[in-house]
This record gives C-alpha cells, sequence and structure tokens, in this order.
C-alpha cells in the first residue's frame, strides 16, 4: 500500500510539471508530506525529479532553438529548487548555471552574469573551491567576460579553471583539454595566435591520446586549431586540418549531423576567402540544406550558413539572392538573440559592407551606425570587432570624399588597434598611414575652400571695381553732354 501511494503522489508529482510554478511546488509538497520519507530526503527526491524533467524539456527546446521555452523551464527549476531546498543548495547552484547560460544565448550576458557569480559563490561553500563544477562555473563565467570583450576579467577564470581541472583529473585528462581549448580560444578573439595554438596544439594531444586519432573530439579540436590559422592568414595550414576534421565528424556522426555541417560551413568559408568558389559552394550549399532538416529554418545555426552562403553570392554577384540570405540571416538572429546582441551587430556590419560595395552609401550608414550602437553598449570599448565597424565608416565617408567625417572613425579604431596589436603590426601601420593620408586631404580640402573663398572675394573686388569704373565713366559722359 505504501508503495502504491507513493507511486501515486509520484505520478501526481509527474503531472504537475510543466503546468505552473505554483503548481509544481504544491506538488513537491505534498509529495514530501504524504510520502513515507523523512522531510528533507522528501524534498531533494522530489525537487530532483522536477528539475530532471523540466531541464531535459529545457534542452530540448534549446537544441531547436526555442530559447524562450528554455528559460521558462529553467525559472521554474529555480523558483521549485529554492523553495524547497533553500537558497544555498548544490541544485540551485545548477539552476542558476542552466539560467545564465539561457541569458547568454539571448544576448544578455548582463543578466548572466550575476547568475553565474552568484551559483560560483554556491558552489564554492558547498563543494569547495577546487571542486570540477567550480571549474565549469568559472568557465562559464569566463565565456560571458570574453563575449563582452572584458578579456582581463576572463583570463584568470579560465587560468584557475584548467588549474583546478589539471589537479584534479591530471594534466592530460580529457576535461583539461577542455580548458585548454576555452583558454586557446580567449587568446585567439585577442589575436594572441602563438598563445592559442600552443594551447590548441596540447588540447589536441591529449585528445588524440584519449580517444584516439579518429575521436569526434579530435576532429573538434583540429577545427579549431584550424581557425587560428585562418584568422592569422595561415590558410595553407588550415586547410588539411578541416578536411581531416571533416573526414572524422562525418565518419563518427553521419554526413547529415550537424556539427558535419559547422565543418563543411568553416571549409567553404576558408575556400571563400582564397577565392576558390567552385569549391565553397557545394560545401556551403550542403551545410544550409543540412542545418535547415536537422534543426528547422529558423535555428541559430541556419543563420550562420545562410550568411556564409551570402557571402558567396556577394563574390559571385548574385546580389539578389546575397541580399535575400543576408536579410534572412539578420532576421533568425534578431528572433534568437534580441535586437541588441552582438551577433546581431555583425550581420548589420556585413549588410552595411554589402550595401558600400554597390555604393548605396545611404543603406550601408543605416546599417553600419546601427551595428556601432549594438556594440559600443555590449563590447569592451577596445574590442576588435568594434574596430572593424569604426574602420568600415570610415572607409565608408572616405569613398565619399568626406575626408572630415571619416576621420574619427579612423582615429578611434587605430586607438583599439595599437592596443591589441602593439604600434608595429603591419594593420596598425597601415591604418596609420590612411589616416595621415585622410588628414592631408582635409588639408587639401581646407585648402582648397581658403583659396576659392579667397578667389571669390578677389573676383567679388573685381566686379565692383568694374561696376565702380562704369558708373564713374557714365557720370563724366554726362557732364560732357551738358
Amino acid at each position: 500500500m505504501r508503495r502504491s501511494a507513493a507511486a501515486c503522489l509520484m505520478i501526481s508529482l509527474l503531472f504537475a510539471v510543466g503546468t505552473s510554478a505554483a503548481s509544481e511546488t504544491d506538488a513537491v509538497q505534498k509529495f514530501v508530506r504524504e510520502a513515507n520519507i523523512s522531510q528533507e530526503k522528501g524534498a531533494r527526491v522530489a525537487a530532483f525529479i522536477v528539475g530532471e524533467i523540466l531541464n531535459d524539456l529545457a534542452f530540448r527546446y534549446k537544441d531547436q532553438g526555442q530559447t524562450a521555452q528554455a528559460e521558462a523551464c529553467f525559472r521554474r527549476v529555480l523558483a521549485i529548487r529554492e523553495e524547497v531546498l533553500g537558497p544555498e543548495d548544490a541544485l540551485v547552484g545548477e539552476s542558476l548555471n542552466n539560467l545564465g547560460w539561457v541569458c547568454v544565448v539571448q544576448g544578455r550576458p548582463a543578466e548572466a552574469e550575476p547568475l553565474y557569480k552568484r551559483g560560483l559563490a554556491i558552489r564554492e561553500k558547498v563543494l569547495g573551491p577546487n571542486h570540477p563544477k567550480v571549474a565549469l562555473m568559472l568557465s562559464n563565467l569566463a565565456a560571458v567576460y570574453d563575449d563582452q570583450g572584458r578579456y582581463a576579467e576572463a583570463e584568470p577564470l579560465d587560468e584557475r579553471a584548467l588549474a583546478i581541472r589539471e589537479s584534479v583529473f591530471g594534466p592530460e585528462s580529457a576535461d583539461v583539454a577542455w580548458s585548454l581549448n576555452n583558454l586557446a580560444i580567449l587568446y585567439d578573439h585577442q589575436r594572441q595566435y602563438a598563445k592559442a595554438e600552443s594551447l590548441h596544439k596540447r588540447a589536441l594531444a591529449i585528445r588524440e591520446k584519449v580517444f584516439g586519432p579518429d575521436g569526434r573530439a579530435v576532429g573538434e579540436s583540429l577545427l579549431n586549431l584550424a581557425a587560428v590559422y585562418k584568422s592569422d592568414g595561415r590558410s595553407a595550414e588550415a586547410e588539411p586540418l578541416l578536411i581531416r576534421s571533416l573526414k572524422i565528424l562525418e565518419e563518427a556522426l553521419g554526413p547529415d549531423d550537424p556539427d558535419v555541417a559547422k565543418i563543411l560551413d568553416s571549409l567553404g568559408h576558408l575556400y571563400l576567402s582564397l577565392g576558390r568558389h567552385a569549391q565553397a559552394a557545394p560545401l556551403l550549399k550542403r551545410a544550409l540544406g543540412i542545418q535547415e532538416k536537422a534543426l528547422g529554418p529558423e535555428h541559430p545555426d541556419v543563420g550562420a550558413s545562410a550568411f556564409d552562403l551570402a557571402e558567396l553570392y556577394r563574390y559571385e554577384g548574385l546580389n539578389a539572392k546575397a541580399e535575400a540570405l543576408y536579410k534572412r540571416s539578420l532576421k533568425i538572429q534578431e528572433k534568437i538573440y534580441g535586437p541588441n546582441h552582438p551577433s546581431v551587430a555583425f550581420n548589420l556590419n556585413a549588410l552595411g559592407m554589402f550595401y558600400d560595395y554597390q555604393g548605396d552609401y545611404t543603406q550601408a550608414e543605416s546599417f553600419y551606425r546601427r551595428a556601432l550602437t549594438i556594440q559600443e553598449k555590449a563590447l569592451a570599448p577596445d574590442d576588435p570587432k568594434l574596430s572593424a565597424t569604426l574602420n568600415n565608416l570610415g572607409i565608408m565617408f572616405d569613398e565619399q570624399g568626406r575626408y572630415a567625417d571619416a576621420e574619427p572613425f579612423y582615429k578611434r579604431s587605430l586607438a583599439i588597434q595599437e592596443k591589441i596589436l602593439g604600434p608595429n603590426d603591419p594593420a596598425v601601420v597601415n591604418l596609420r598611414i590612411t589616416l595621415d593620408s585622410i588628414h592631408q586631404r582635409i588639408r587639401g580640402q581646407h585648402m582648397r575652400f581658403v583659396r576659392g573663398v579667397v578667389l571669390a572675394a578677389l573676383l567679388l573686388f573685381l566686379l565692383i571695381m568694374v561696376l565702380v569704373w562704369r558708373r564713374s565713366r557714365k557720370r563724366a559722359h554726362v557732364r560732357e553732354a551738358q
């Protein structure tokens, strides 16, 4: 009888999940009261059941790109756990971590930060400062700072997470490889390619040892290392890594897996940057087809694939197709992340470049300025992405001969690049030369304006003198006639 009663309570608890936060909490409390277990144990069992069901539902929503529904589930889990288990329970820390993740995905890093910080404090208190779950929270908080361009704050967190994992799991564990990967990505974003390459190579060596040369994680490391080479202009070294990564993931996951599509996208983008359009086209089209079939038409990865295919069409001069895909990608990003996410700014910047290339400067300026507004609010003041948008605005005004308008954008972009790359980097030197040229042209325009004003004044003076002379001549003739 007791087992039957407990089973009935369990069933009522399961049916309560997914209705409302109040009904779920009531069901949990009823389960605790009536089940033949202690209050503390009953609360934990009930909270665990509700949390697991809702977490599973939330991650299903996440996989479908339905982040709003995922957030609603995670918030209900958090409310139940705080009510039943107290505000500093380990499961509350887990819920805070999940909710923080949703905020990041939706482009709300400012909301994610306090959630991760509170979750980190709970885990440190409950589990101790050197627990692997503490390392996970450190990595997540570092990712928030990385996304905002707050690299100086992110780096010590990633380093601490790496130290914890090395201490707990040993220096050649899969968990350590994951931490190395995170730190390498952080360096890549700062254009510290030598550091990023070294860490990615170490992570790759660990994964090859742990999973074998054809393990899925090996394919992911190859993809990340290739990304560094691409960013550093070493395309010849990136290509074989991407080809090997594609082969590994196709064999591990099948040819139509979304992770395979990501490799296809990267390899297609590489060929596109090298001008090898004939090789890029089938890869980019196949990637988009896989993503649409597996994830649905409005998933963020579909938006990314649509964007890369738009780039191909732009290079091939198929402007109507390119414009449609750029706008489709932007629409997906705005729906998933909201209108003020850095990913949206990236798409806006690309659309600005698209119209800029066609000489439609009114449209280009509109998209560039909207991208700049988002980046100035969402990113650190010395973020490379902000520098790129500033530089694009400078180029656009430069092309129109509006040198005075171009100068402040070039100047801000140069200041950021000097801070990131140093004063002697070739890109910095080239931008400094461009800015000097702008100053010369502004002075030239000023001198031409001054000369024009002087010439106009001189012509006006001469005209006045001619009129005076003519009038005086006319008066003289009148006197002679008298």
